[in-house]
């Protein structure tokens, strides 16, 4: 049985290295299980032993491939990944940055990035993921890199625009990654969001009655038109106020279902005099008829 040492056919080119040291553990294998049963006892010995020292070597040389895939030469993302895109994992945190925030919302995102493309673009991608979810903002929109596994929160760094290119070549530097291929390095940022609290209101009962008061002593001191204690206006006016945080100061609704409800009251309004004039009339005739 005779296999060909791996190391006389690397080049230096490590993609094409790798395929080819994947390409020899694979007839490594093939060839244990092919040693012929018929073998003595030794000469199996001698063929296994073979065997499981070139295994030894496949394996030493792929970390070492490993290894000086994580010295690629370059000082640029560009030089590092080629044509490889960077893989992100985002997380979104609630709380202030750099300090020992535990609150996370959802799960982790996963976004890829070319190596030709900048800051600008990462930031884009991120603020599309953080603007999607629900109940959060990201006002200062700043994204904050993990440079450690083990690294605390006061110790994260800020990307910019300016460091954007060195703060990822120093996360692939970094000594905890330097047995990761490239193919499995992920970039860790982090966005710290704030919750959006809700501040509507429930419309119940006592709070619609309080907001009708306020707003008819709204309406009393800004010399604006009166409105009905029963009126379908002040009904739907205090109704939308009550529905405000307190000490909203009530404003006059100016769309279009406001004045409907303000015509259909001074209609009522016309309607219910019509009503009180006949009748004042009936009761004068039925006077005039008994006497």
């Amino acid at each position: 049985m005779v296999i060909e040492s791996p190391v006389w056919r690397l080049t230096k080119d490590s993609r094409e290295e790798a395929k080819q040291v994947t390409s020899v553990y694979q007839r490594t294998r093939a060839a244990s299980c092919r040693i012929p049963a018929s073998r003595t006892r030794g000469q199996r010995q001698d063929a296994e032993q073979y065997v499981e020292g070139h295994s030894i070597d496949v394996f030493c040389l792929t970390l070492s491939l490993m290894e000086s895939n994580a010295t690629t030469s370059g000082d640029t993302v560009r030089d590092i990944f080629g044509d490889e895109e960077i893989k992100v994992v985002l997380t979104i945190k609630l709380g202030e940055p750099l300090n020992d925030v535990r609150a996370v919302h959802k799960q982790p995102h996963s976004l890829s990035l070319r190596s030709t493309v900048g800051y600008a673009v990462l930031l884009a991608k991120v603020d599309a993921i953080v603007s999607a979810q629900e109940g959060i903002s990201w006002p200062e929109k700043d994204m904050y890199r993990k440079p450690g596994t083990n690294t605390k929160q006061r110790e994260f760094v800020k990307l910019s625009a300016e460091s954007f290119d060195t703060q990822v070549v120093q996360a692939w530097r970094n000594p905890q990654r330097r047995k990761v291929a490239l193919a499995d390095f992920s970039l860790l940022l982090f966005a710290h969001a704030v919750k959006i609290h809700n501040s509507i209101r429930r419309a119940t009962a006592a709070r619609i009655n309080e907001a009708s008061v306020r707003i008819r002593e709204h309406l009393a001191a800004t010399d604006e038109p009166p409105l009905a204690p029963n009126s379908l206006a002040l009904r739907y006016f205090a109704t939308q106020h009550a529905r405000e945080p307190d000490g909203t100061q009530p404003t006059v609704p100016e769309h279009a279902t406001y004045r409907q409800l303000c015509s259909v009251d001074e209609a009522r309004r016309e309607m219910a005099q019509e009503q009180q004039a006949e009748q004042r009339r009936l009761d004068r005739r039925f006077r005039t008829v008994e006497s």
